[in-house]
């Protein structure tokens, strides 16, 4: 995808004829942030948010909450499907609130 936007705009006669300086400068730019692949949201300058970031965090959560659900369920103890369909509904409550807050702040 990233050569195609790159070839569209260095196609397009309309974009380099007449040359004009600004216009150039504008689509190097664009092509420039394109091509780069780990754009992100700055934190107060401590750290950049990005895509493999948020799904490296969501792998993570994912894999300590069916750890923890591992490590709770035991043969000794009776299993009860609607005390877990509460506590996943009340976690996923509390991730997508703490989501939602987060983006909202930072955007």
């Amino acid at each position: 995808m990233i050569q195609e936007v790159r070839n569209i705009l260095y196609s397009n006669p309309r974009i380099w004829h007449p040359f004009d300086e600004k216009t150039y400068q504008i689509a190097s730019v664009f092509v420039n942030h394109v091509e780069q692949a780990n754009i992100g949201i700055s934190v107060w300058g401590f750290t950049i948010v990005t895509k493999p970031l948020i799904l490296t965090t969501i792998s993570l959560i994912i894999t300590y909450l069916t750890l923890v659900m591992e490590l709770q369920m035991s043969p000794e103890k009776s299993y009860d499907a609607e005390m877990f369909q509460n506590y996943t509904e009340h976690l996923y409550k509390n991730i997508t609130e703490t989501f939602r807050q987060y983006v909202n702040f930072t955007l």
